[in-house]
């Protein structure tokens, strides 16, 4: 996404959301782990562990886990 998309639009929604969110600006972490273009790589960390890792190329299956967390 563009620098000024993020910033104007998309960083500021971000901090409404209920659940923590790490943003990888400088590809540190990401390209460790195998994910394909449109797709959301998904990592669940605990105290700083990976413990879960999943990927979603649907937005449907997405949201429905988003609200599953929320919970």
């Amino acid at each position: 996404m563009p620098g000024v998309i993020a910033t104007l639009f998309a960083l500021p929604k971000m901090r409404d959301y209920h659940y923590c969110i790490l943003l990888d600006r400088d590809a540190r972490i990401a390209p460790r782990y195998p994910s394909g273009e449109g797709e959301v790589l998904w990592l669940q960390l605990e105290d700083g562990r990976l413990v879960g890792q999943n990927v979603f190329r649907e937005a449907g299956a997405l949201d429905r886990t988003l609200k599953a967390a929320n919970r």
